[in-house]
C-alpha cells in the first residue's frame, strides 16, 4: 500500500494572472487542470490514499482525496507543507501540484527499492531555458554520491 502526498499550498506567484483567482494547480492543461492529471495518473497507479497541502484559496481545491490546510502557506515553503501531513512508515509519494506524469512514472516509483527513490525529467534543462535565461536559479537540484543507487529508464 502507498500513498500520494500533493503539495500545494504556495500561490504560484511567477504564473501572475493565471493565478489571481485559483492555486496554480487548477490551472488547464489539455482540457483538464494539473491536479487532475496527478489524480488520473497516482489512481492509474493503484495509489487511492491521496492527500493534497493547500493554503492559498484552499476552498477552491477538493475532491476525493483528503485535504490538509497549510495556514502559513504564505511565508512558509514547500518542506513546511509537507510537515503538515501526518508522518506514517507508509511508502509515500511526494509531489509538486504543478507538475504532470504519467502512471508509468509512478509504477516505476512503487517497484524500485531503495529508502528515498527521486524521479527526474532527464530533459527538464531544454524546458526550463525556455522559461529563464539561467534555468539553474529556479532548477531543484540533487547530488549522486557513491553510496546512492541511481536507477535511469
Amino acid at each position: 500500500m502507498s500513498r500520494a502526498i500533493i503539495l500545494a499550498a504556495g500561490r504560484g506567484s511567477r504564473m501572475k494572472e493565471h493565478t489571481k483567482e485559483k492555486p496554480k494547480c487548477l490551472n488547464i492543461l489539455a482540457k483538464d487542470t494539473l491536479l487532475n492529471w496527478q489524480l488520473k495518473s497516482l489512481r492509474a497507479a493503484e495509489i487511492d490514499n491521496i492527500i493534497v497541502v493547500n493554503g492559498y484559496k484552499a476552498h477552491l481545491i477538493s475532491g476525493s482525496f483528503e485535504t490538509i490546510r497549510n495556514n502559513r502557506w504564505s511565508d512558509t515553503n514547500m518542506v513546511a507543507s509537507l510537515f503538515c501531513a501526518p508522518s506514517t512508515k507508509e511508502d509515500t509519494i511526494i509531489s509538486y501540484s504543478d507538475i504532470v506524469y504519467k502512471s508509468d512514472h509512478i509504477i516505476a516509483l512503487k517497484e524500485s527499492e531503495g529508502d528515498i527513490i527521486i524521479t527526474a525529467d532527464l530533459k527538464w534543462k531544454e524546458l526550463w531555458e525556455l522559461r529563464f535565461k539561467d534555468p539553474l536559479e529556479d532548477a531543484e537540484t540533487f547530488k549522486q554520491r557513491k553510496h546512492f543507487k541511481i536507477y535511469w529508464r
